[in-house]
């Protein structure tokens, strides 16, 4: 086994150049603090991707000033250790990827000096405990891809340092909190493929600078409102999959210059599109089939599409294919729509010219 042999470096920032030396000192709980790697206070593990294997290596606590812990695309698995946050200068954990499982221990939802947390993908399961609004300095909280259930507690809101929230691909149900406006430095919520339900609460809307909403494939319901088209910067919407009603609020027109990405497939909109739709020169993929829209795509939207000084409309597709009885619910300006689609959204077919 090779044994500490640090002696000699007195400032380690990458630790990823010494693997052959790091897999065994992980792993090696007899390995204790050298007094070299005393003023290693930026000192980052990078083991993503090296197939590491077993439990959580204790040997991480040979390393006292460790900020950055990352140790992701593993095999890590077993329980995730309630002391690493003991670890009082670590501010970020990186353990996406593996397979681990149990709980997010208590300990963890208390760590208030942690600033990132991601253990994405793994076989976690649980609840958010009551207890994350300790959380003060987080600001990326990754969960998605895990067994996790419950509801998201209002607590969560108190994160007013969060800018990046995925919980999608989980078990989560109940409806999302009404207090989410109070998260004003939130810019992605990526809830999709989750079994929340209920309408998007009003405070979504009240977001400063929220870019990206996803809450696509879930159980969610209801009219769309009227805060939501009050977002600054929106950069992706996506909504498809679910069971929204009402009309395209006039005032989408506010994301003339943000919106990229705006898909609204498969719920049960209706109505025209507004007038003010023809503002949107940032569009690159618009879904809006499988709803009941009626009249035609603003002429004004194609025009401003084809502009060369616009990006690129790559995807936009609508339900501009006549059903048996040849009604077609909404038509689209020839050389405009990328694909046309039955009303029920069941069939998309390719276009060249539009409809």
């Amino acid at each position: 086994m090779i044994k500490c042999r640090f002696e000699h470096w007195t400032w380690v920032r990458d630790i990823d150049r010494y693997q052959e030396y790091m897999f065994e000192l992980l792993f090696a709980s007899s390995c204790r603090p050298f007094a070299s790697l005393s003023n290693c206070l930026d000192f980052v593990t990078n083991a993503g991707g090296s197939e590491l294997t077993g439990r959580f290596p204790e040997g991480i606590y040979n390393f006292p000033f460790l900020q950055q812990l990352a140790l992701f695309w593993n095999k890590l698995s077993g329980p995730l250790p309630a002391e690493l946050v003991e670890m009082k200068h670590l501010v970020s954990i990186e353990l996406h990827y593996n397979q681990f499982t149990g709980t997010i221990p208590d300990e963890w939802w208390s760590a208030r000096n942690l600033q990132r947390i991601n253990v994405g993908q793994n076989l976690l399961s649980g609840s958010i405990s009551k207890e994350v609004q300790n959380l003060k300095d987080v600001k990326g909280l990754f969960l998605f891809e895990n067994l996790f259930s419950g509801s998201l507690p209002d607590e969560i809101s108190a994160l007013d340092s969060l800018t990046y929230f995925y919980a999608f691909r989980t078990e989560f149900s109940g409806e999302i909190p009404t207090t989410m406006d109070k998260l004003v430095n939130l810019q992605e919520i990526w809830l999709h493929r989750t079994k929340l339900q209920g309408s998007i609460p009003d405070s979504i809307g009240g977001i400063p600078d929220l870019r990206h909403f996803r809450v696509h494939k879930s159980n969610m319901s209801g009219d769309l409102p009227d805060s939501l088209f009050n977002l600054r910067m929106p950069e992706r919407l996506d909504l498809f999959d679910n069971d929204f009603t009402g009309t395209i609020s006039p005032k989408i027109g506010n994301f003339q210059k943000t919106l990229e990405v705006f898909r609204i497939h498969n719920n049960r909109f209706s109505g025209t599109l507004p007038t003010e739709f023809g503002l949107m020169s940032s569009l690159q993929t618009v879904q809006l089939e499988g709803n009941d829209f009626v009249g035609s795509v603003p002429q004004s939207f194609c025009d401003s599409m084809a502009n060369p000084f616009n990006p690129i409309l790559v995807d936009f597709s609508v339900d501009c294919l006549p059903d048996e009885q040849g009604f077609i619910e909404l038509t689209c300006p020839s050389g405009c729509c990328t694909k046309c689609c039955l009303p029920d959204g069941s069939e998309c077919l390719p276009t060249e010219s539009g409809q």
